[in-house]
C-alpha cells in the first residue's frame, strides 16, 4: 500500500519537507520492487538508494536541529541511528531469500510495514516536534 504526502506532514522547512516527500517515493519504490518480485539486485539497489538518501536527509535534519537549537536533538539523533541500523539489518536478509518462500513474504511484509511505520511515525510523532522551533528560528521570508 503506497504512502502519499499530506500537507499536515510538513514541518515548515522546504528542504526537510522535500526530503520527506522523496523518502516517501523511495519507500514506495522499495515496496513495489519487493511486491512485484523484481530480481534481488533491483531490490538491493532500491534499498541502497533509500539508505543513502536517508543518511543524507538525517545529516541535513540534524544540522537544522543544531541551528534551531531543537531541545530533543540528541534523542532524535539516536533515533536516526536506530532507524539506519534496522534498515541495514533488513537489507542483509533480502538477497538470500527465495522469492517463493514463506520467509521471503514474511520478511517483505515486515520490511514494508517497518518502512511505512518508520516514516509516518518518525515524521508525524518526532519531526513535527521541530515545527514550532522552525517557525520561531526560521520565519518565512
Amino acid at each position: 500500500m503506497p504512502i502519499f504526502w499530506r500537507e499536515e506532514m510538513g514541518v515548515g522547512h522546504d528542504l526537510v519537507d522535500s526530503d520527506h516527500r522523496y523518502l516517501i517515493c523511495l519507500i514506495n519504490t522499495v515496496e513495489l520492487s519487493m511486491v512485484s518480485k523484481d530480481d534481488n539486485e533491483t531490490i538491493r539497489m532500491a534499498i541502497d538508494q533509500l539508505e543513502d538518501y536517508t543518511r543524507m536527509h538525517f545529516t541535513r535534519e540534524e544540522f537544522l536541529q543544531e541551528r534551531i537549537r531543537f531541545p530533543q536533538r540528541q534523542a532524535h539523533r539516536i533515533r536516526h541511528r536506530e532507524l539506519i541500523d534496522t534498515l541495514r539489518a533488513f537489507k542483509t536478509k533480502i538477497p538470500s531469500l527465495a522469492f517463493d518462500s514463506d520467509h521471503y513474504h514474511q520478511t517483505v511484509e515486515k520490511l514494508a510495514g517497518f518502512l511505512r511505520n518508520w516514516l509516518l511515525d518518525h515524521v508525524i510523532k518526532e519531526d513535527l516536534l521541530m515545527k514550532p522551533h522552525i517557525q520561531k528560528q526560521c520565519p518565512p521570508e
